[in-house]
Formats: C-alpha cells, structure tokens, sequence
C-alpha cells in the first residue's frame, strides 16, 4: 500500500500585532498546518480559520507541492480589548479546518484536520 500524505492542523499561535494601552491592541490569530507524513502531498490545499462559527479567514494553496515537515498558514487580525466582557471574560473560541481537494489521494488521519483553541491565551499576552 502507498504510504499517504497526512496533513495535520498542527497550532493556532497568538500575538501581539500592537498595544494601544494595557489592556487593547492589535492582535493576529494564525492557523499553522504542517505535512506529518513521510511523503509529499501534491494537490490545492484550503484553509479555513473561524471564530466561533463564523469564518474570518481563508488561504487557498492551488497546485501546492507540500513537503514533508513543511508548515502553511492562515492568519486573521483583530483588535482585542481584554478587559471588556465580550473578549476578556468571555473570549471568543478559534477553530484551524484544513480541506484537501483531491479525492484519489487518500487521508491518513481525517481526525487531524482541525484543531481549536480558545481566545483566553489571547488575553494572557495582555497580562
């Protein structure tokens, strides 16, 4: 059997893009999906970076030649303010989906393909 190309949502990652006071700025939220595999995947890659259930970011990947150990990314940027309630209390959750786009290539751990994280580490980079 062909050993197969797994692609994995590997991490959502937090930072501070700028700081407007303690406690407000600029953040960037950024999905990372890496080639786990011992092979290449060859084909278009999409990825999908949602806030709760609502998508704010997508990357298209056309005709990727996806090494392994290799790393793409979708990145989404916000202003946060960390001591209101809607963010700093109850902070919103991120999801990374990833979709490969052909069908004859089999995947090797669909459970991979999406990772989520909730905001409150969001809010430990304003502490």
């Amino acid at each position: 059997m062909k050993p197969c190309a797994d692609l994995a949502a590997q991490r959502i990652d937090f930072g501070i893009v700028s700081k407007t006071s303690q406690f407000k700025g600029r953040v960037r939220i950024t999905g990372v999906v890496k080639n786990i595999s011992p092979v290449a995947y060859s084909g278009t890659l999409t990825l999908n970076l949602f806030q709760k259930s609502q998508r704010v970011a997508s990357q298209e990947f056309p005709h990727l030649n996806f090494a392994p150990g290799q790393e793409v990314t979708v990145a989404y940027e916000r202003d946060w303010n960390a001591s209101s309630s809607s963010e700093g209390e109850f902070p919103p959750s991120y999801m990374l989906r990833l979709y490969r786009h052909i069908k004859s290539d089999p995947e090797c751990n669909p459970a991979n393909n999406q990772l989520e994280r909730s905001g409150s580490g969001i809010n430990d980079l304003f502490k």
